[in-house]
């Protein structure tokens, strides 16, 4: 798919859905989409890419009481470079108690023109909610495309302000073993955001995020980097 394609595509999917972004919240049928806009494409430590034009889907099922299937797909495209990403998941969920939940799952990525090749993860991780504020995530992913480990200790925040918005605040840190020649600690990233709902189905979400290496990249010639963006979220 060439860069043209994948922004009309990412365009038209956008435009017409509006878009998810990072929100959860109870809906009827368990879809939610997104379409947004950042000044950065920042993966696990590496910069993909300038600015990016993307759009996402996601639909839930509940499989048991306890156990969730949850399938996804996006599609990113560069504005002003070559630069184009298309992607799926499936993950599945099981909630312990109130308190504990664990997953796992099957990543997919198709890259074309990026500084890091396609990847295929498997990935499990394992998520504490002591309240409804906060939460405590650990995740370990095999990327059998570059035979590599990546794995992150993240905790998120949430505070709402009102009725209609509220802020949201994760950050933590990775550890990479083999990853696209990165080894050891590889760096201490996060996002704060603010949302407001304009309804129930339908809101928007400005977000700024960075990601800060333990140790500068060499090899990639990566640095830290702060990005900001704009996510237009809907659910059905």
């Amino acid at each position: 798919m060439t860069r043209k394609e994948s922004l009309i595509l990412a365009t038209l999917l956008g435009t017409s859905l509006l878009g998810f972004g990072e929100v959860e919240q109870e809906f009827p049928l368990g879809v939610e989409v997104v379409t947004g806009l950042r000044t950065d494409y920042v993966h696990r430590g590496f910069q993909l890419a300038g600015s990016v034009l993307d759009a996402q889907i996601e639909t839930e099922y509940t499989l048991q009481q306890d156990l969730t299937l949850v399938l996804g797909g996006w599609i990113a495209s560069e504005l002003s470079g070559d630069f184009s990403e298309i992607g799926g998941s499936i993950l599945l969920e099981h909630t312990l108690t109130e308190l504990f939940t664990v997953g796992g799952g099957f990543q997919s990525f198709n890259r074309d023109n990026g500084p890091i090749p396609d990847e295929q993860n498997l990935s499990l991780y394992f998520q504490f909610f002591p309240n409804q504020d906060w939460d405590l995530k650990l995740l370990a992913s095999r990327d059998f495309e570059g035979n590599g480990w990546y794995s992150a200790l993240e905790g998120g925040w949430s505070y709402r302000l009102s009725d209609d918005a509220f802020l949201s605040l994760k950050s933590g840190v990775s550890w990479v073993n083999n990853y696209n020649q990165r080894d050891g600690f590889n760096d201490f990233f996060g996002r704060i955001s603010f949302t407001y709902l304009i309804n129930n189905s339908v809101s928007v979400t400005p977000f700024a995020g960075w990601s800060v290496l333990f140790d500068d990249d060499e090899i990639n010639d990566e640095t830290d980097r702060i990005y900001s963006g704009l996510w237009f979220e809907v659910v059905f």
